[in-house]
């Protein structure tokens, strides 16, 4: 039988989008709570934790954007502001994200 997301949704989202556990522990609570064995649950909820880098790309692109006009930017992502401790770590994970590709002379040398 199919479950029915709506009587779960917000618990879900209180637990483990916005709070501390992780999918196993939610499935096991809702398991415990409502005697709900979700096999769907990370197709459901998986993505709304973390955003993708080429996700968070974007969102840097238009932070930029809106900077260029003077305008500031709080990122929220299904609903709930990030904080700005979490934009400006994934800003440093992802905006100067590249590799430098260097020649072989220029790793080493032989003397």
């Amino acid at each position: 039988m199919p479950v029915d997301w709506k009587l779960y949704e917000k618990e879900v989202i209180d637990k483990y989008v916005n709070g501390e556990m992780n999918a196993e522990e939610t499935i096991r609570h809702l398991l415990h709570m409502y005697g709900v064995n979700i096999t769907q649950f990370k197709s459901k909820f998986g993505g709304l934790k973390k955003l993708r880098r080429d996700e968070w790309r974007a969102v840097f692109s238009e932070i930029r954007n809106r900077e260029t006009h003077g305008l500031a930017s709080e990122v929220y992502l299904y609903g709930r502001q990030l904080s700005s401790e979490r934009v400006a770590r994934e800003r440093r994970r992802y905006v100067n994200d590249y590799t430098v590709q260097r020649r072989p002379d220029e790793i080493a040398s032989i003397v």
